[in-house]
C-alpha cells in the first residue's frame, strides 16, 4: 500500500514538474539581465524577429542596472507579434519598448502597406494595453543581395515602409530611430562588414546599432 502511495506521489510530482517546464518554454526567448526582477528598476523590452533575437542585449548593455528583456523570435512577422502580443510585449509592462519588425513580411511577399498597417497595430496595441510604455520604433534594417540571397526583400520597399512609418511616428509622438541610414554603404546596401549573410548582423553591425540605441536606452 505504501509503495503504491509513493508511486502515485512520484507521478504527481513529475506531472507538476513537466507542467512547470512547459510554462517556462511558452515564454521562451525572454532573456533578462537579472535573475530576480526588481520592480523598482527600469524595464526595457526589445521586440522583433531574428535580428532582435540575435542581439545579445545583456552583453551590450551589461553596464546598466536596467532590466533588459529580449523577446525577439527568429522568423517572426508582424502578424506573429500581434498574435503573441501578450507574451512578447504586454505582460512585461515595460518602461520602454524597442520595436524592429517587418523584414520577414517582405520575404513572404506581404504588401508594403499591409506591413505598415500591422506595425501601426502593434504600436497601438502597446499604447492601449501597456500605456506607460515609451515606444521606440527602429527602422527596418537594409539588406545586401550581393552577399547572399535575401529572398524577396528589397531596399526600395524597406525605404518606403521606413518613410511612411516616420510620418506616423512624428504624428503620434513615437520616437523614430533611423538605423537604416547608419548601416548602408555608398550604394544603399547593408555594409558587407556588418553582415554574414546580407540580412543578419555580425558583432560589428550590432556594435553600430548599440552606438545608436544607447542614448535612448540610457535616457
Amino acid at each position: 500500500m505504501k509503495k503504491n502511495i509513493v508511486i502515485i506521489v512520484s507521478l504527481l510530482l513529475n506531472i507538476i514538474l513537466i507542467c512547470y517546464i512547459s510554462s517556462l518554454r511558452s515564454n521562451a526567448h525572454v532573456n533578462v539581465n537579472e535573475f530576480v526582477i526588481d520592480e523598482e528598476k527600469e524595464k526595457i523590452v526589445f521586440a522583433g524577429d531574428s535580428i532582435t533575437d540575435g542581439y545579445n542585449v545583456n552583453s551590450y548593455y551589461q553596464y546598466t542596472d536596467k532590466i533588459i528583456i529580449n523577446s525577439g523570435i527568429g522568423g517572426y512577422k508582424t502578424t506573429d507579434i500581434i498574435r503573441r502580443f501578450h507574451n512578447l510585449i504586454e505582460q512585461h509592462q515595460a518602461d520602454k519598448m524597442f520595436l524592429l519588425i517587418g523584414t520577414n513580411d517582405l520575404s513572404a511577399k506581404v504588401k508594403n502597406d499591409t506591413v505598415i498597417a500591422n506595425i501601426k497595430k502593434i504600436i497601438e496595441m502597446t499604447k492601449k494595453e501597456s500605456p506607460n510604455t515609451k515606444i521606440y520604433y527602429e527602422t527596418i534594417y537594409p539588406v545586401n543581395k550581393e552577399v547572399k540571397s535575401v529572398g524577396n526583400r528589397k531596399n526600395s520597399d524597406i525605404i518606403y515602409i521606413n518613410e511612411k512609418m516616420k510620418e506616423y511616428c512624428v504624428d503620434n509622438d513615437i520616437t523614430y530611430i533611423d538605423i537604416f541610414t547608419a548601416l548602408i554603404d555608398d550604394n544603399g546596401n547593408l555594409k558587407k562588414e556588418y553582415t554574414p549573410d546580407g540580412l543578419h548582423l555580425n558583432n560589428t553591425g550590432y556594435e553600430e546599432v548599440t552606438r545608436l540605441l544607447r542614448p535612448y536606452v540610457e535616457e
